[in-house]
């Protein structure tokens, strides 16, 4: 009898849940202000706006960590204690101790915490062993009897990882890259000894090693395109679905919770004709989003249901063609928005010549088994690297599924000629 095949649970990150459903939307009535967990006021957006490539400071993630605590040497009781991490952010953690071992973190000045940051618990590049000063700056009693209290690192756990890794990962990755391009160079230096006997074989096999290290070094040329607060063009994201029940409620959660004037922001879902319940998912999540941010929010989130599958095309093309917005983004059903996408991915607009832009779209599950390891390490060469290398040249050439934006003008001719 043949073994049971044992389900694969995705590895991915757990934030900790807000209170409000779409935390980063900003209020256009200014009566509630857009604050992320680290207290930057949205008011401020210069502020603001210099962490957005580093959203993920303020944001924490539920985490089951075995966290040692080293009191500070002046207090003369037991100076190592043993907690456990509940949520850990790049600024802090939520630590749960018994009762007496939090009487003895909050009447101790200075902390030092040793803690291993496991794969997959925060962002990608942080997974570490970390010894870090912290301080308490409050405690709360838990139902359980213990008590959790919440610790401020001394240091941003970005800064931490750059510090501790800088001295040996640029330098390390450099050389690397160097005998790597050396081992290329080699093997193709047969190319040029025996040319003279296939110049057309040869020919193509220099070209080919020349085109692929050119794109490392143009890649690295690239640069971000900088952000206009003020240039927020209005925006269409239409999301192609079938058969996505596990993840379209949280592709449109995603979607709405952008960092982006919500009377520019409106999203159309359309159904291929799924067969398992997207349908009913999709339905639950738009009502509850109208339930919570009032009926104004039914202008902008509405779903289309195609009555026979025609495809995905056929469904990104119905979505062009209901949009009436300038831009129009095309999102997949299993694609997680940050809620900065929308405003980083309008701002190469600004140039009337561009007609289509790509996002960059990295691996949720990444450390899931040894095939989503390799798929990131895909993506990453694929984004980071050629498209990279591309946008240096305005001649990007293919603009990916997951997150790409169109002028809608355009998109819709090629609509109409599909």
């Amino acid at each position: 009898m043949a073994k049971e095949r044992k389900e694969i649970e995705d590895i991915l990150l757990q934030q900790r849940p807000d209170r409000r459903l779409l935390p980063h939307v900003p209020d256009p009535t200014n009566r509630r202000k857009v604050l992320d967990r680290r207290k930057l006021a949205a008011s401020n957006t210069e502020e603001l706006l210099s962490y957005m490539n580093r959203e993920d400071v303020g944001v924490r993630y539920l985490v089951d960590y075995e966290v040692t605590v080293t009191l500070d040497k002046s207090f003369r009781l037991q100076r190592s204690l043993k907690g456990q991490a509940s949520d850990v952010s790049a600024t802090g953690m939520g630590l749960m101790v018994a009762p007496e071992m939090a009487n003895a973190i909050t009447s101790s000045g200075n902390l030092q915490l040793s803690f291993t940051i496991a794969p997959g618990t925060l962002p990608e590049g942080l997974e570490m062993k970390v010894n870090l000063a912290a301080k308490c700056v409050r405690t709360m009693a838990l139902k359980d009897g213990r008590v959790l209290c919440g610790l401020e690192f001394e240091e941003n756990l970005l800064e931490y990882a750059n510090r501790k890794r800088g001295r040996y990962i640029l330098p390390t990755s450099a050389m690397l890259l160097f005998v790597i391009c050396g081992i290329v160079i080699l093997m193709r230096a047969d190319s040029v000894v025996y040319f003279k006997f296939n110049k057309t074989l040869y020919m193509y096999s220099i070209m080919a090693a020349t085109f692929l290290l050119s794109r490392y070094f143009f890649g690295a040329m690239y640069k971000p395109e900088p952000v206009d607060a003020h240039f927020t063009p209005s925006v269409t994201i239409i999301v192609p679905c079938f058969n996505e029940e596990t993840w379209i409620d949280r592709t449109i959660l995603g979607c709405m919770d952008q960092y982006y004037p919500p009377d520019k922001l409106s999203v159309i879902v359309v159904d291929d004709c799924s067969s398992d319940r997207s349908v009913e998912v999709i339905k639950s999540t738009v009502e509850k989003i109208i339930a919570d941010q009032g009926e104004s929010a039914r202008e902008r989130i509405r779903y289309l249901l195609q009555p026979v599958n025609k495809g995905k095309r056929d469904a990104m093309a119905w979505g062009a063609k209901e949009a009436k917005t300038d831009l129009v983004v095309f999102v997949d059903s299993d694609s997680f928005l940050n809620p900065y996408a929308i405003l980083n991915l309008v701002q190469p607009f600004k140039d009337n010549e561009v007609g289509g832009v790509s996002g960059r779209t990295d691996v949720a599950n990444t450390y899931t088994n040894a095939l989503t390891k390799m798929q990131s390490v895909r993506y990453y060469i694929a984004f980071r690297i050629m498209k990279a290398c591309e946008s240096y040249f305005d001649t990007v050439t293919c603009l990916s599924g997951p997150l790409s934006c169109y002028r809608r003008t355009w998109s819709l001719n090629i609509a109409m000629a599909g």
